[in-house]
C-alpha cells in the first residue's frame, strides 16, 4: 500500500518537472498511512549552502570514517560514526528515560532532553536538532548514544 502511494506521488513528481511546472513539490512529504497521517515541512534553501545553492556533494558516496554535516535549512547535523552498528533501541531507550522523552519504532528512536531531538537510526546514524555546530553534536552524540 505505501509502496503505491509513493509512487504515485513520485510520478507525478516527476511528469511535473518533465513538462516545466512551477508546482514541483519543495519540501518534504511525510506519510504515516497506518496512523492516517500526512505532514508536509517546507524547506528553505540556504543560498550559501554547499549543496543547495552549488551542487556540492561532498558526502556523496562515503563509505568511510565519521562524519558530520549541518543540514540545510532544519536547525540540525546529521552524525554519522565511522563504523554502522546494529542499535539496540531497547537497551538504549531505557538509559536515555532517565535524561529526557523516549519514543522508538522499529526504524527510529526519538529523544528529546527539552532542548535538542535526537533522531537515531538502527545504524548509528543520528540526526542532532538544535545542535550549535558540527562539534556540539558529536558532544551530543557521544554522550548520548556513545559510539
Amino acid at each position: 500500500m505505501i509502496t503505491g502511494a509513493i509512487a504515485s506521488i513520485q510520478a507525478a513528481e516527476a511528469l511535473k518537472i518533465l513538462i516545466g511546472s512551477q508546482n514541483v513539490r519543495k519540501g518534504l512529504l511525510t506519510m504515516d498511512l497506518w496512523g492516517n497521517h500526512i505532514h508536509m515541512v517546507e524547506l528553505h534553501q540556504n543560498p550559501n549552502c554547499p549543496v543547495c545553492a552549488h551542487g556540492q556533494y561532498t558526502c556523496f558516496g562515503k563509505t568511510a570514517g565519521s562524519y558530520t554535516i549541518s543540514l540545510c535549512g532544519s536547525n540540525s547535523v546529521q552524525v554519522a560514526p565511522a563504523t554502522s552498528a546494529n542499535i539496540d533501541f531497547d537497551v538504549l531507550a531505557e538509559k536515555l528515560r532517565q535524561a529526557g522523552d523516549v519514543r522508538s519504532n522499529q526504524f527510529t528512536l526519538v529523544f528529546s532532553d527539552g532542548t535538542h531531538e535526537l533522531t537515531l537510526f538502527r545504524d548509528g546514524r543520528a540526526i542532532i536538532k538544535n545542535a550549535i555546530d558540527e562539534n556540539h553534536a558529536k558532544s551530543l552524540y557521544t554522550e548520548y548514544v556513545g559510539l
